[in-house]
This record gives structure tokens, sequence and C-alpha cells, in this order.
């Protein structure tokens, strides 16, 4: 973490037979808690640029919480120019697995208590 507002990160992948370390920045544009985030994503790696804007709402729901999130992507570089349908599932299949994995955390420690 940089600031509140500010952190950045690494992240090892792959796209289809590419595999490689990607590096991100994100803002927090908007940070409305426990309701809603907003976050400005630069990302960097593998012959790929990636930009985003993600949006993030937790709505309560029959004694628990819904996530929603929703995401606008631009990719650049050669390697985007070439898979940008690929890309763009693979950042969707991570993103679900993020959340996924938060969820089981946070079930798990709701359970252990």
């Amino acid at each position: 973490m940089q600031d509140p507002a500010h952190f950045t990160g690494t992240v090892t992948t792959g796209v289809a037979f590419i595999r490689g370390t990607f590096r991100l920045s994100i803002e927090y544009r908007e940070l409305d808690r426990p309701a809603r985030i907003v976050a400005q994503v630069h990302g960097s790696g593998l012959g790929i640029g990636l930009d985003a804007s993600v949006v993030i709402t937790f709505l309560p729901s029959d004694g628990g919480t819904t996530v929603r999130w929703s995401r606008e992507l631009t990719f650049s570089g050669p390697v985007a120019s070439v898979g940008e349908r690929i890309l763009r599932t693979t950042v969707d299949k991570k993103t679900h697995s993020l959340f996924d994995r938060a969820r089981e955390q946070l079930e798990a420690e709701s359970a252990g208590g």
C-alpha cells in the first residue's frame, strides 16, 4: 500500500500458452464503505497493457451479502491485439476465482467464530 487509496502488486498468471508476471497499480476512485468501491486499475506484463475501471457493490441479502461487480477493460500491446477475447475470458475467470476465495474465507471465519 502506498496510501489508503493506492496500492501496487504483482500477479503471476498465464493466458493460453503465455505465462509470466503482471504488475498492477490500483487506485480507489470511490470508497463508500460498506456499499460500493470504484477502482481504476493499470497493469502491464506478458507483452500486454491493461486499463480497467471496476465497480463493486455489496448488497444485504437474506442475512448475508450479495457482491456484484462490473468492469470495463482496455488492452494494448502486441499480444493483446492477437488474443483479446482470450484475455477477457481469463480476466473474468481470475476475478470470479478471487471473489469465490474471499467468500469461502469469510464463510469459514464466520463459522469458526
